[in-house]
């Protein structure tokens, strides 16, 4: 399916490896992502140019997954550093968390277009 292996790509470019366990999970997230774009456009069948949207929003719904059962990495890589009175900033969750949640939420103005009206 193509867009299971695109939906591996984009995690592969976010930072995590799917493995074979996460056949279900990437299945799952993309027809939900379907779902949602086809309850908001009333459209019954969606349009190949669509398709980078279904895309973005199933990484978005795979990366929340495993955020929240702690398989990404935490990132704790130093996002800042100042050297009067020593102050540190760590890339942490709520960086990861933005990212995710414009996956999953950042499209709805795109689809727009597509948008029919329902009797």
């Amino acid at each position: 399916m193509m867009l299971v292996e695109s939906v591996k790509d984009n995690l592969r470019a976010y930072g995590y490896i799917a493995t074979l366990d996460d056949e279900y999970i990437i299945s799952s997230a993309i027809e939900k992502s379907i779902t949602r774009v086809k309850a908001f456009t009333n459209l019954k069948e969606l349009p190949e140019e669509i398709n980078s949207i279904i895309i973005d929003m199933a990484t978005g719904e795979v990366l929340s997954i495993k955020n929240a059962i702690g398989a990404l990495s935490s990132g704790d890589g130093v996002k800042s550093i100042q050297e009067g009175d020593t102050t540190v900033t760590f890339a942490g969750e709520s960086d990861m968390s933005g990212i995710i949640k414009k996956l999953i939420d950042g499209h709805f103005q795109a689809l727009t277009h597509y948008r029919q009206v329902k009797w």
